[in-house]
């Protein structure tokens, strides 16, 4: 088993250009070498860390309930892409809706980039627009 300065050394030497000029790391490649939980994790942190499922997630780490700040789970972190359900969650605002109605909500879209201020439903958005999806890259 490497260091983490071993580990932290590879990292930072070992970014590698791939189609499309996507930055990757080197480690992202050798899932069999580095352990990135083990790496970069204080020990007794997984151990300690306590799932609870959400509605519609996975079971994610809980760090405080109210305000909800639940983190992805460490198995996480050497897939390429975060699924979805397994996605971090957090809440900055001090009032947490109790039931939120699809019906109900809104977005709106305003600024000085825009003539007039625009509202859409989810009905709008999920009918009226492609669905797309996009990977970040370092460009």
């Amino acid at each position: 088993m490497s260091s983490r300065r071993e580990f932290l050394k590879g990292v930072a030497g070992g970014l590698a250009t791939v189609s499309g000029g996507v930055l990757v790391p080197r480690f992202a490649f050798a899932a069999d070498k580095f352990n990135l939980a083990q790496q970069i994790l204080p020990d007794g942190d997984i151990a300690e860390s306590i799932l609870a499922s959400l509605p519609g997630k996975k079971p994610l780490i809980k760090r405080t309930f109210r305000a909800p700040n639940y983190e992805t789970p460490v198995s996480y972190f050497n897939e390429m892409f975060t699924p979805n359900d397994a996605f971090f969650v957090r809440w900055h605002l001090s009032g947490i809706p109790n039931k939120l109605s699809a019906q109900d909500w809104r977005l709106k879209i305003g600024g000085d980039a825009l003539q007039s201020p625009t509202e859409l439903t989810l009905d709008d958005l999920k009918k009226n627009y492609e669905h797309v999806e996009v990977a970040a890259n370092a460009k």
